[in-house]
């Protein structure tokens, strides 16, 4: 599909992710700051953010790009097919994924790995090709109102997303040797992870509730 009404969402939705990245970006920066407590805590927090900002942040915005591009493809694509956009684009799905990435394909849990992944992939393509192709209005928050006719089902969508991607994680935390962290960062990473996961969620949970509580445009 590529009629104008149909980019036209692309962008309002497209432009909504990109700003929800920026976020969480500059919250990672800011855990970093405070990881620790104490002096040293302090100096380790400042080089932690530091690096983050000059090395890290510009590949891990990379790549979320990369997996947007990928969602919003299979979305354009395959409508809500599910089972031929898992066909056609799991695989570059996977390949934009950290944890695909960086794990041991060695490991005993690496099949539970990427089934997790297939998963995320699942839940996150069904809620972005509802918003396009179900959406109607001129700006985002009308989209949502229109594809979800309740709050209590915007929120499924957006619980069904966050439980898949909690899966990933905790497979990851309980199995120490799947994925390739340092052990000394393995700690610190896992709990920003989560601060993340739960910060993320509840702003998308305050966002809901807000788009709900305003009256919808006549």
């Amino acid at each position: 599909m590529t009629d104008r009404s149909y980019a036209k969402r692309e962008r309002l939705v497209r432009a909504r992710f990109d700003a929800e990245i920026d976020r969480a970006m500059a919250f990672v920066e800011e855990r970093l700051l405070h990881l620790h407590r104490g002096i040293l805590g302090r100096i380790y927090g400042h080089v932690a953010a530091a690096l983050f900002d000059a090395v890290a942040r510009k590949e891990m915005v990379r790549r979320v790009d990369r997996q947007l591009d990928v969602l919003f493809r299979a979305a354009r694509e395959c409508g809500e097919d599910l089972d031929t956009a898992r066909r056609m684009h799991l695989g570059a799905f996977l390949e934009t994924e950290e944890a695909y990435l960086n794990g041991n394909r060695d490991h005993p849990a690496w099949p539970e790995l990427v089934a997790r992944l297939d998963d995320a992939f699942t839940q996150r393509l069904a809620h972005l090709s509802a918003l396009l192709h179900r959406g109607r209005g001129e700006d985002y928050e009308s989209l949502v109102r229109s594809t979800f006719p309740s709050a209590k089902e915007a929120s499924g969508a957006v619980d069904r997303q966050f439980e898949a991607a909690l899966a990933v994680l905790e497979l990851c935390e309980r199995e120490r040797a799947l994925l390739r962290i340092p052990g000394f960062l393995r700690g610190d990473v896992f709990r920003i992870l989560r601060e993340l996961q739960g910060w993320y969620r509840r702003s998308l949970e305050e966002e809901i509730a807000r788009i709900y509580a305003e009256p919808a445009p006549e």
